[in-house]
């Protein structure tokens, strides 16, 4: 499980002239409250199973709620969001991946990246934050995968880089259970 607060979501904001923060994976709301705390004026968020348990903690007229699939969410979503630059914070795995169900990789990162990108709207400004790579074998600090978990298919991985990478720097963190970062390249504030 990845934390946004580990990140300058603030500086973030200000510096590449972001206006909304894109979720998918609300869980208990961390990032929604961050987020809003950071003054992002938009925040659009999906879950297949928690969003309303999270709407109940943070009533907020700048969020919009989402439920279910994030690849079934995400149109609404960017319409929601439309030609405002943003922050995607995309979990890289379903919640049942990591719980007692967990038998196979569910990872919709590489069709999240995807539409995103593919989508109508620039997304060439927006930052993209994705949460533990180590599903992709990438390294983190939280170690291996634990046992019974599937990793992802690490092609994935490098086909998100390869949509991102003629637009944005694409950097690996390893904290916690691994981060790709990637920041607009030659994006000023507008």
């Amino acid at each position: 499980m990845g934390n946004i607060c580990r990140f300058p979501i603030l500086q973030w904001r200000l510096e590449y002239g972001l206006e909304a923060m894109g979720e998918t994976g609300t869980g208990e709301g961390a990032a929604v409250i961050a987020a809003l705390e950071a003054g992002y004026p938009l925040v659009v968020t999906v879950d297949a199973y928690y969003v309303n348990r999270a709407r109940a903690r943070i009533p907020s007229s700048r969020v919009h709620w989402f439920t279910g699939e994030s690849t079934d969410a995400l149109p609404a979503m960017l319409e929601v969001v439309g030609a405002r630059r943003a922050l995607w914070w995309l979990d890289a795995h379903l919640p049942e991946h990591y719980g007692p169900a967990a038998g196979f990789a569910r990872t919709p990162l590489l069709a999240e990246v995807g539409a995103l990108v593919n989508a109508t709207g620039s997304h060439r400004g927006d930052v993209f934050l994705c949460d533990d790579t180590r599903l992709y074998g990438m390294p983190a600090s939280d170690g291996p995968l634990p046992k019974g978990i599937l990793p992802a298919n690490p092609h994935d991985l490098e086909q998100i880089c390869a949509l991102l990478h003629p637009t944005h720097r694409v950097l690996h963190d390893p904290r916690d259970t691994g981060y790709l970062v990637a920041l607009p390249r030659n994006c000023s504030s507008p």
